[in-house]
């Protein structure tokens, strides 16, 4: 249930920057942190089509969006 929840917040927060919108910095603050609990999983965002680089970069899913804890 919850796994179902974060999943479709992130895809919304992707979908809005991907449309060029801002997220609110309630949004941002928690996007950060899914961002940052997939990787420490080691899910990325991107999956098997995240590429070899850091995880800060835009390629490996974290569409621009800084780690929130480094």
């Amino acid at each position: 249930m919850y796994r179902a929840l974060f999943e479709r917040f992130g895809a919304e927060c992707v979908a809005k920057i991907w449309r060029g919108e801002l997220l609110t910095d309630e949004e941002l603050a928690a996007f950060r942190m899914l961002l940052d609990a997939r990787e420490a999983s080691g899910r990325r965002l991107l999956g098997k089509f995240a590429g070899p680089d850091p995880c800060f970069d835009t390629v490996t899913g974290r569409c621009g969006v800084r780690p929130l804890f480094r």
